[in-house]
């Protein structure tokens, strides 16, 4: 799906019309809020350095800014003038955040009670445009955004983990729309590791690959098909080196690009 200035989902959605009524909205909120709480937060010390691909690099021709995390909020940093935009309304610490290619939208995810799903628009003051509220049980592990920008991928922080599929243009769909336990002997492999990675191919965002630190499974999904389709080859000791054995993990799986 292509993006351009003036955005629409699926089912029409307008969505610049949407950025006016929230950007609205926002200024009042903050008139709101200077005058009424005695504090409020301007700036924010230190990041999250435990979430894998944390730090998103935004700079472009017309823009100098990072986006990282700090405990609960999103915080997109221009390092030229010194300024910090605060995306906030996680009630826990940021666990799992992603980035489009064209760095305008920014995804940002939590783990525990009350956990959210958020997608921002970093080109219009950091806009949230689309919430989903507890995603899993537990929140959200891991995520990825698909290259067209318009699917979320999520694995659970829960026990027993759950992948979901999420397509976030389309305003009616209030849920994800493919969803699949992980069984534990798939996860487990030989070890005791969680899911904790995950990838769309980036030429076909109807594949996806995630592992543990012990297995590898590939999934694949069609449209209006409310189920994934998956392969997880086994993992012999003769897999790996002699010197490694069985101690090796894995630790991220991608897709080569322009490969079958």
């Amino acid at each position: 799906m292509k993006r351009g200035d003036k955005m629409y989902s699926k089912d029409g959605y307008n969505q610049q019309q949407h950025y006016q009524e929230q950007e609205e909205d926002i200024d009042a909120q903050d008139d709101y809020e200077e005058s009424s709480n005695a504090l409020n937060l301007k700036w924010v010390l230190g990041f999250n350095k435990d979430i894998d691909q944390g730090v998103h690099f935004l700079t472009s021709e017309t823009r100098t800014e990072l986006f990282y995390t700090s405990s609960h909020t999103g915080v997109i940093y221009d390092y030229v003038k010194k300024t910090q935009r605060l995306l906030q309304g996680h009630c826990n610490q940021i666990t799992a955040t992603a980035c489009s290619d064209d760095k305008r939208w920014l995804v940002t995810a939590d783990s525990g009670e009350d956990s959210m799903l958020v997608v921002w628009d970093s080109t219009h003051g950091g806009v949230p445009v689309r919430t989903f509220l507890n995603p899993h049980p537990n929140g959200i592990l891991c995520m990825d955004l698909s290259t067209d920008n318009q699917f979320i991928v999520t694995i659970g922080a829960e026990p027993e983990q759950t992948i979901s599929l999420w397509d976030w243009t389309n305003q009616a769909e209030q849920g994800p729309i493919v969803s699949m336990q992980i069984k534990p002997t798939l996860a487990f492999g030989y070890g005791h590791s969680k899911m904790h990675w995950i990838k769309f191919n980036p030429d076909k965002n109807q594949e996806i690959a995630m592992n543990s630190g012990s297995r590898v499974i590939f999934l694949s999904w069609k449209p209006d098909v409310s189920k994934f389709e998956y392969y997880s080859p086994k993992i012999e000791k003769g897999d790996y080196s002699a010197k490694s054995g069985f101690q090796a993990q894995y630790t991220k799986t991608v897709f080569i690009p322009n490969s079958e």
